[in-house]
C-alpha cells in the first residue's frame, strides 16, 4: 500500500483535551500487525471509571514500526493497569469497531470483531461506531489525543 492510498478515518470517541497523535505508519499506510492497550480503574471528579490509559500499534518488526500514546506500562511497574493485545494477520479485515467514551471525558474502550473478537477498558460511555459505511476494512492504526490517558480514539482503515 502506498501513501496515496485512501484513508478512512472513524470518529474520535472522547474528549477533547490530550496532545494529538497520528499511530500509524503516515508515510506507506501499512497494516497493523500488532494492537497493545492499557486500561485501569481511575477516579475522575470523585467516581471511579475504568478507562483505556495508554496505546501502543506495530505495522513490521523494524525500531521505527511502531508509535505508542498514553500511558504504557509493565505489569511490574503497575500491576494494577491490565494490558489486552491483538495480533493481526496478513492483510485481516475489521467486521466493526466500536470506541466508548465520554464527551468532555475519556475513551472508555476499544471493542472489535476480525478474525476474532477483541475488547478492552471498562464498560461505560457512549457507543461510537467506527465503520459507519458498513464496509469491512483494514486497521492502519488510529489518531488519539493523550496525556496521561487515552482522551479520545478513533481508528484510520484502508
Amino acid at each position: 500500500m502506498t501513501a496515496q492510498t485512501s484513508l478512512y478515518f472513524g470518529d474520535m470517541i472522547g474528549g477533547s483535551t490530550g496532545t494529538h497523535h497520528d499511530l500509524w505508519d503516515t508515510n506507506n499506510n501499512k497494516p497493523l500487525t500488532d494492537l497493545d492497550l492499557w486500561y485501569s480503574e481511575v477516579t475522575l471528579q470523585g467516581k471511579i471509571y475504568t478507562i483505556l490509559r495508554g496505546i501502543t500499534v506495530r505495522w513490521g518488526t523494524g525500531p521505527n514500526d511502531q508509535k505508542s500514546a498514553g500511558h504504557v506500562t509493565t505489569y511490574e511497574a503497575e500491576p494494577r493497569t491490565l494490558r489486552s493485545s491483538y495480533n493481526f494477520a496478513t492483510g485481516e479485515y475489521i467486521d466493526w469497531m466500536d470506541v466508548y467514551g465520554a464527551n468532555n471525558g475519556r475513551a472508555d474502550s476499544l471493542r472489535f470483531k476480525a478474525s476474532h473478537f477483541f475488547a478492552a477498558g471498562g464498560s461505560g460511555g457512549d457507543k461510537g461506531v467506527q465503520l459507519k459505511d458498513g464496509k469491512r476494512r483494514v486497521l492502519v492504526g488510529f489518531r488519539v489525543r493523550a496525556g496521561s490517558d487515552i482522551d479520545a480514539l478513533g481508528g484510520v482503515f484502508v
